[in-house]
């Protein structure tokens, strides 16, 4: 019986990308509304300059708020905005997280409002909040 003999030259082996987690999302750009500058990517905030120090949950909800500025956001899309929140938790988690971020933010020139007509919350600048 004849033996096979494997080849004693090899291939360099190339390292490949690890496939990305279908849930996942590629990080977003940054985002300015009015003095605002929110950058995702690092998980931080600047207003008018001075960083915010927010937490990775008021981060990511202030992005969240920022894509649509001036437009409620319900409580549902706020809380799926949130990284490892089961989706089965207490939705009042998002108004504990909101209401740090509504500190931090101080209200001069943006502000997080709760939406009257929709179950929800708006990013509004100084511009807009003098209308409300």
């Amino acid at each position: 019986m004849a033996t096979s003999v494997l080849p004693t030259t090899t291939q360099p082996t190339v390292p490949r990308p690890l496939p990305r987690p279908i849930d996942s999302a590629a990080p977003e750009p940054a985002l300015g509304v009015g003095p605002l500058l929110v950058l995702p990517r690092q998980g931080r905030a600047y207003l008018d300059g001075r960083d915010l120090g927010l937490s990775p949950d008021e981060a990511a909800l202030l992005y969240r708020l920022a894509q649509t500025p001036d437009r409620p956001v319900s409580r549902v899309a706020l809380q799926a905005a949130l990284p490892g929140l089961d989706r089965d938790a207490d939705p009042r988690v998002v108004d504990v997280h909101l209401v740090r971020l509504m500190v931090k933010l101080g209200g001069d020139a943006v502000r997080v409002c709760h939406a009257r007509d929709h179950d929800g919350f708006a990013l509004v600048t100084r511009s807009e909040s003098r209308r409300a």
